[in-house]
């Protein structure tokens, strides 16, 4: 179905690339601990090798915020060339993570290779031979050997391929294919990418991945010494306010002894199995410490800050659970990521038949190095932030004298039961199900009449819209802290001044993306720092969503304790048919246009702007609070 569209104003943007066909080969190996040593400090130790013809190569050493600048320039300065020396450089990879001095705690010994095509390079005359291979299944084969049994201080090489079909590839698909798999340790460990998009997808996988192999996390939990022995307790973390509807909780027996007390028989909930509990001591008054360690999802990720701040402790009484009171998240948790050492090679496909898919490669490249450095690349590497934008810092100028915070997601409405929520994600939204709309459904729906106010099931013609009622007159969710108190969607003007015109501190905006695998729009806080992440393509309504890949966890510890709103693609409705789910975002603001259409805000993958519809279309809404000067 095709929408009437009126055009308001938007954001067009053209953009002109031009491939440079030269080849650099020596990095200036200037990061401290210097040279191709790794180094001394724990953390993440990196190195980097360009191939087309030649070999452009930056030397192993620590990655971090302070150093993470030049990994990424380095990326930056990559240009093309014809050949694929593919083997050649995995070689040269695999004989740098050999060298390179051991860091301490090391952990895991990593290579990461993309490639687009064929190798036509390694046997010819004009590069080292290092076994005088014959053929490319020689050379292939001898490669596989020396990932699969090449000790690296006392480590075994995890090795990863991100393979791209591009033309090369599909000419001899069989080869193609058998490079990635002998050139990865695991069959697992293999990423073919029918196009960029997936590619890129496939490199935020594996710096998460990596992450977590990386990474030992203690929680620590002090609870009331008051139960008895044999108590059954459960900690819930998740959003909920009902025991029985938490799907992510850990379970057990409080047990006492003479040393402390332990948390047995453990069930986990949405969480891997294989967490422990130690004993622990009194820490103060009445009070003991549990500390669970390794403590991972079931996703393979690590606890955010935000699955913390909603932890509550529950004791099974009768056949029913009573929340704990005196247990609060904010006095009785702590986190410590232990960060063990990883030596990383990652080798990149700097070849002409990448074509326009060279600079999206760059940025999947420059993003892998940033995941890996907020992740705790050592050094000034992150933490987990708190909260969820809400305080007075974290807000948004919607005009020259005034500012907003957003609400924490997307409004949802039960008609059955007449009940308003947030989305409990900010990516969250309901999709086709927006399709069982009626005033008796007992289901959520997200998508909106305009100004359906005290009545947002109807929906069928624009003529019951004859005024606008705000959402946030009759939703009687709570406020934010810091805040006028009342809920309220943005005016067109608004809208258009905080994505469109507003002066922040790092000249970011907003910046479209794929977060949690869900497209839609960043938009960052006035006080927004480039060093939080950087973000590619800013201020650009031609940008892709696949510009930037961010995870579940890095959403959770860096953006959103920075007070960041993401504005997922949530699709649009139109009497009761959903169409455009995930590729496209309509979002309602207050002002009318004329008696039948008001203006909302519109994007999908090359396109920004505002724009006006008819009042029957159900959009998105995200409501927002005035914030206190």
């Amino acid at each position: 179905m095709k929408r009437r569209i009126r055009l308001f104003t938007t954001v067009m943007v053209c953009m002109a690339m031009a491939l440079c066909v030269s080849c650099k080969k020596n990095d200036d190996s200037s990061d401290s601990g210097g040279g191709n040593t790794g180094g001394n400090e724990e953390g993440i130790h990196l190195g980097i090798i360009g191939f087309n013809d030649d070999l452009y190569t930056k030397d192993i050493s620590l990655l971090n915020n302070s150093t993470k600048y030049k990994f990424k320039t380095f990326i930056n300065d990559l240009t093309t060339a014809n050949g694929t020396a593919l083997y050649y450089a995995d070689y040269v990879a695999l004989e740098n993570l050999k060298s390179s001095q051991e860091p301490p705690k090391l952990k895991n010994v990593v290579l990461v290779t993309f490639t687009d095509g064929l190798d036509n390079v390694s046997i010819g005359p004009s590069l080292p031979n290092p076994g005088n291979y014959n053929t490319d299944e020689e050379y292939r084969n001898a490669l596989h050997d020396k990932i699969k049994n090449d000790i690296v201080h006392g480590k075994r090489i995890t090795a990863y391929t991100i393979g791209l079909k591009g033309l090369d590839a599909q000419a001899d698909i069989e080869t193609f294919r058998a490079n990635l798999k002998k050139l990865a340790s695991d069959d697992n460990n293999v990423y073919e990418a029918e196009n960029m998009n997936e590619a890129l997808e496939s490199f935020a996988e594996i710096a998460e991945s990596l992450h977590s192999v990386s990474t030992n996390s203690k929680l620590m939990l002090k609870v009331p010494g008051g139960y008895n022995s044999g108590s059954l307790i459960r900690f819930t973390f998740d959003n909920i306010t009902d025991v029985e509807n938490s799907n992510l909780y850990v379970e057990g027996t409080y047990t006492k002894n003479s040393s402390g007390l332990l948390v047995e028989n453990i069930t986990y909930h949405g969480f891997k199995d294989g967490a422990t509990s130690l004993t622990s001591v009194g820490v103060e008054g009445s009070y003991y410490q549990i500390v669970f360690e390794n403590l991972t999802k079931a996703n393979g990720e690590l606890l955010t800050q935000t699955d913390i701040n909603r932890i509550k402790l529950w004791q099974k009484k009768s056949d029913n659970w009573v929340p704990e009171t005196e247990f609060s998240p904010s006095g009785s948790t702590q986190v410590i990521e232990e960060q063990s050492s990883a030596l990383i090679m990652l080798v990149l496909d700097c070849t002409t038949s990448l074509g326009n898919d060279f600079n999206n490669m760059k940025n999947a490249a420059q993003q892998f190095v940033e995941t890996l450095c907020s992740n705790g690349g050592g050094g000034n590497g992150g933490g987990n932030g708190g909260g969820n934008g809400t305080t007075v810092d974290k807000t948004f100028s919607v005009s020259s004298s005034k500012s907003v915070c957003f609400s924490p997601g997307n409004l949802q409405y039960k008609a059955s039961t007449k009940q308003w929520r947030f989305a409990e994600k900010q990516w969250d939204y309901i999709g086709e199900a927006n399709e069982n709309i009626s005033s008796t459904y007992s289901g959520w729906i997200d998508l909106f009449g305009w100004g359906t106010g005290d009545n947002p099931t109807h929906y069928t013609y624009y003529s019951d819209y004859p005024s606008f009622k705000d959402w946030g007159d009759y939703c009687g969710l709570p406020t934010l802290e810091g805040t006028t108190g009342k809920w309220r969607t943005l005016a067109k003007d608004e809208w258009s001044y905080v994505m469109f015109n507003r002066t922040t501190s790092s000249g970011v905006r907003y910046a479209k993306a794929k977060v949690n695998g869900i497209r839609g729009t960043i938009v960052v806080p006035d006080s927004w720092s480039k060093d939080i992440y950087s973000l590619n393509s800013t201020n650009s309504s031609g940008a892709d969503f696949s510009t930037n890949v961010i995870s579940a966890s890095t959403w959770e510890n860096f953006f959103e304790p920075a007070g960041c709103v993401f504005l997922p693609a949530a699709g649009y409705r139109s009497g009761s048919s959903v169409y455009d789910v995930g590729s496209l975002g309509d979002y309602w603001s207050s002002s009318p246009y004329s008696s039948d259409s008001a203006y909302d805000l519109d994007f999908h993958s090359g396109h920004y702007g505002l724009y006006y519809y008819s009042r029957s279309y159900g959009f998105s809404v995200r409501l927002v609070a005035d914030a206190q000067n």
